[in-house]
């Protein structure tokens, strides 16, 4: 306001400026004048003066009113009856007014912050919450009503809560809540009512009616509370209290339970009412010090904290008096200070506290004897030492070990200790009879003896059975006494007796005890009978560690053993030791044919054979299977052993007799020989096992001596076994293909498909190199596999390209053909590619038809169904006859080149392919030559009527690239 009251100053004082300012205008032009107007002009500033006044101080006191908000400054203008005292109330009135404003909006913005606090607290409230109107439908619920009954508001709105009832609350509940409310009060109380999903649960409620501003009844608020857990918390504390209640009462020891303030007793179980021999009524009537011996020491007990106490005399109602132990524990009850004891009769443990030192002796002495029994290798120390140590225990007077002679029927001591040295000689007297009559049978150690259980007699002078021996009893200081069968080997043959000077002394335990001690006796009896079996046993152990237990030949253990000594002294002596590895031809073959049975008695003739041929200070051990290792010490001239080998040869050569059969086996002999192959004997094994090896790739039935060579040899063996599992991995094998054709006519009928190894190293390794080491490696499988996938691809890749379609021929291994799942790899190999079956010819050696499987015939004969073609490879060289060629579903024969090699210059070789030729044509089946490289051979055949041919002659084996351009050049005229 200050801005305005300013310019209105302004205004004034810019208007009596311009009038001076026109004063002096006119007094320039007009000197006359001047005085006038000078009178004129003060009287006009008096005048201005005291308007200024007149109007400033009203309009600074409304700026000051305005700007401070204070209408008290208008105290002084207000009550003028002006234009300034009526804007002046005017101001008094605005601010009045705004400030009964202000302190309504102030309340009001307190109203609704309450409310929405209100709200908040009743949206999140723990409880549940429900208004309904006076007709008792509901109008509103809170999210923890929903959460806890599972309805949603819009399921409930509207609706009466009767939905909720379970019909679990008992109707009187509803109708008391009624007119509780009615009346205008409000109604606590419980319900038990069931959720949205049909489970039931306890609720406690607080109903109470709302009224409007008339104190009419319009609607009901219901604060509710789930109190389902703390139900099930209550009905735990009952079970508990019940099961307290039942603990209380049936608790083995006694219950007190006491006043502190003055020690009278308000409640016990009946453990108690038994223990002191009180009724119930009797005790309640009684103070806890009442039941103690010394009541001052008693109420000394009860001062202290809460303890135990041992060993405190408390007194029955009958007057005896008992060893009590007293556990007291005190807590606070509703303000009220109890003790409970609880009083344990120790009289047992007093008396179990004698026994349990009697038994440490009785334990301590068992524990002696079992080192006893340890220690002593004799009997008779044994058993005096034990008789000893039973003798010292306390109270016992004679303790004796004896056996029954079988022929005389009496005990016969064996040992004896004790104050008494003259029971021996009665024990000696004393004999066992089957006639009841005979007192002697009431002996202890007579009955045990016939019953074969422990027998004790606790008190010898009223025993009517004792009468017999009662007097020696009473001259020994004998008053119990118990027998203990002692057993060898399950049959009762003795008897440990003891005597006491007590009666009543043999209890279970110490009997017990005494039993296990003669259980220990009849263990050592055993055990000194087991010694001399031990003894045996570990030579039969011994002989089993180090023999076979088939032919009883040293094993590899001790042949190790043996020939580390023989090398010993060889040194020493700068001899020779030689070391030949004999592994018999073909028992495989025999084992499986003829089961094992017949192999294992063939080995244990074979073994005996052997035996007669060598020295006795020579070693022959079984390696295992039908390995055998002979060990020769002591040999001057190192070619001494090619001449044992051979005479192991020629033992073998006789045939055996097994099952009425005559077997001929040979064997293969390899030699390794010390120092000059080597020095240790794992290494010569293994040298002389190389040697065998190349005895067997030599013919079999042969020996050989390991040289340098066979050691190179057999390194590039393992060597070439580790790089062709590499090249299957590498895909470094390959396949060339050589043609096949028909003679007559000189037309292309097939090829046959020749793997080759592609070495980075060696370049192009021909089969013969590596396909040895692939079958004792068992990689030929996966080879095999690879071979026939490969060229059923290749002939489909020749089709495809427009070549005419062409038999292929795989060969396969008599490996590949024993496993299982041959079939499937061919029928596999065919339909991956889409290539015909008749496309496909499989070789199989002429070893294969010796085996005559049913499971190999089977399957050929199931490919040959499909299309698939078969054929024999290499016939000639093998031992098979017109009856396996008959029974194979063969399709064509292929001469070995061995054969054709030689033809027609050897008489012999020329006879033998005629033969094959002729036999073939006979069965019908087509005759292949193989290694034709001449055209004189090539003449032969075709005069003889051989069907087809494959060699040199025509093409050697090609890449499948180099195949079709070969075929092209090959024609009718290079036959001629």
């Amino acid at each position: 306001m200050k801005l305005p009251i300013g310019k209105i100053q302004l205004r004034i004082l810019g208007i009596l400026l311009l009038i001076i300012a026109i004063f002096i205008v006119a007094l320039i032009r007009n000197a006359a004048l001047l005085t006038f107007i000078l009178s004129g002009l003060l009287a006009l500033v008096t005048l201005f003066v005291a308007l200024l006044r007149w109007i400033n101080r009203p309009l600074r006191l409304l700026a000051r009113s305005l700007r401070s908000h204070d209408p008290a400054l208008l105290d002084s203008l207000s009550d003028r009856d002006t234009e300034f005292g009526q804007l002046a109330q005017l101001v008094r009135d605005f601010f009045q007014q705004q400030q009964r404003l202000t302190v309504e909006i102030t309340e009001r913005r307190q109203v609704e912050h309450q409310l929405r606090l209100f709200s908040r607290a009743i949206e999140n409230s723990a409880n549940q919450v429900i208004i309904t109107n006076c007709a008792g439908a509901i109008e509103y619920v809170n999210p923890q009503f929903v959460q806890v009954t599972g309805y949603s508001a819009a399921e409930v709105i509207g609706a009466n809560p009767r939905i909720l009832k379970s019909g679990k609350t008992p109707p009187e509940q509803y109708q008391r809540l009624w007119r509780t409310l009615v009346s205008g009060q409000e109604w606590r109380g419980e319900f038990r009512n069931r959720r949205k999903d049909g489970t039931l649960y306890w609720e406690s409620a607080s109903i109470a009616p709302i009224r409007n501003e008339k104190g009419t009844i319009t609607h009901f608020i219901a604060i509710k509370e789930d109190i389902t857990r703390r139900k099930k918390m209550e009905a735990a504390l009952r079970a508990s209290e019940v099961k307290y209640r039942g603990v209380f009462a049936t608790i083995g020891d006694s219950l007190l339970l006491v006043d502190g303030r003055d020690g009278r007793i308000f409640d016990v179980n009946p453990a108690a009412c038994k223990l002191y021999g009180y009724s119930r009524e009797e005790l309640l009537a009684l103070r806890d010090r009442d039941l103690a011996v010394d009541a001052a020491t008693h109420v000394e007990l009860l001062s202290t904290p809460s303890t135990r106490r041992v060993d405190h005399l408390h007194r029955r109602k009958d007057g005896t008096v008992f060893h009590a132990d007293i556990y007291l524990r005190r807590f606070t009850y509703q303000g009220h200070k109890v003790t409970v004891e609880a009083v344990r009769d120790m009289t047992p443990q007093k008396q179990a506290e004698q026994k349990i030192l009697r038994l440490s002796h009785c334990y301590a002495a068992l524990s002696r004897i079992s080192a006893a029994i340890i220690r002593h290798a004799e009997p008779h120390d044994l058993f005096q030492q034990v008789c000893q140590i039973v003798a010292d225990l306390e109270q016992m007077q004679i303790a004796t070990i004896g056996f029954v002679d079988s022929e005389t029927g009496g005990f016969q001591p064996a040992a004896h200790a004790g104050a008494v040295p003259d029971y021996p000689r009665y024990l000696a007297s004393t004999h066992l009879f089957d006639d009841p009559s005979i007192p002697e049978i009431w002996e202890p150690t007579g009955m045990a003896f016939r019953q074969g259980s422990p027998v004790v007699n606790n008190d010898f002078p009223s025993d009517p059975n004792a009468q017999g021996w009662r007097q020696v009893a009473g001259v020994m200081g004998i008053h119990a006494g118990a027998a203990f069968p002692l057993r060898r080997n399950g049959r009762v043959v003795g008897c440990l007796s003891a005597y006491a000077a007590e009666r009543n002394f043999f209890e279970a335990d110490i009997t017990d005890l005494l039993n296990n001690l003669a259980g220990e006796i009849s263990f050592a009896l055993d055990l000194f009978d087991r010694e001399a079996q031990r003894k045996s046993a570990e030579a039969r152990i011994h002989q089993m560690a180090t023999h076979d237990p088939l032919t009883g030949l040293p094993n590899r253990t001790l042949l190790l053993d043996r020939l580390a000594q023989a090398l010993h002294h060889a040194q020493r002596k700068r001899q020779h030791v030689g070391v030949l590895f004999l592994d018999l031809d073909h028992f495989k073959t025999i084992n499986d044919s003829l089961g094992h049975e017949v192999g294992d008695q063939l080995l244990q003739q074979v073994t005996e054979r052997l035996r007669h041929c060598i020295r006795q200070e020579d070693t022959l051990a079984r390696q295992g299977g039908d390995e055998f290792i002979l060990v020769l010490p002591d040999i001057i001239d190192p070619a001494a052993v090619g001449q044992v080998a051979d005479h192991l040869l020629h033992a073998l050569h006789e045939p055996f007799m097994l099952n009425d059969q005559r077997l001929h086996i040979g064997a293969s002999i390899g030699v390794s020989i010390y120092p000059l192959d080597a020095t240790d004997p794992p290494t010569l094994i293994r040298f002389a096992d190389s040697a065998m090896y190349q005895a067997k790739e030599a013919g079999r039935a042969s020996y050989a001596f390991f040289t340098v060579e066979l050691n190179h040899r057999v390194s590039e063996r393992f060597a070439l076994s580790n790089e062709l599992r590499h090249a299957l991995e590498a895909d470094e094998f390959v396949l060339h293909y050589q043609p096949q054709f028909e003679l007559a006519t000189g037309r292309l009928i097939g090829a046959e498909a020749l793997i080759r190894w592609q070495h980075p190293e060696r370049g192009l390794v021909p089969p013969i190199k590596f396909i040895p080491v692939a079958e004792e490696t068992g990689l030929i499988n996966a080879i095999g596999e690879w071979t026939l996938r490969v060229a059923c691809t290749q002939n489909r890749c020749w089709q495809d390209a427009g070549l005419p379609a062409i038999p292929i021929a795989v060969n396969l291994s008599a490996k590949q053909w024993l496993q299982p799942h041959l079939e499937d790899q061919v029928i596999q190999a065919l339909e991956t590619v889409g290539l015909a079956p008749e496309l496909l010819e499989l070789e199989i050696t002429e070893s294969l038809l010796m085996r005559d499987t049913e499971k190999m015939i089977g399957t050929m004969r199931r490919l040959q169904t499909r299309g698939v073609k078969f054929a024999v490879d290499d016939f000639g060289i093998g031992y098979s006859s017109l009856s396996y060629l008959k029974r194979f579903p063969i399709n064509r024969l292929k001469i070995d080149q061995s054969f054709v090699r030689d033809i027609p210059a050897d008489p012999d070789d020329t006879a033998i392919t005629t033969a094959i030729i002729q036999m073939g044509k006979s069965l019908r089946l087509t005759v292949v030559a193989e290694g034709v490289e001449t055209l004189e051979q090539l003449r032969f055949l075709r005069e003889q009527g051989c069907d087809a041919a494959q060699g040199y002659h025509f093409s050697k084996p090609v890449p499948a690239a180099e195949f079709a351009r070969c075929c092209a050049e090959l024609g009718w005229a290079r036959l001629r």
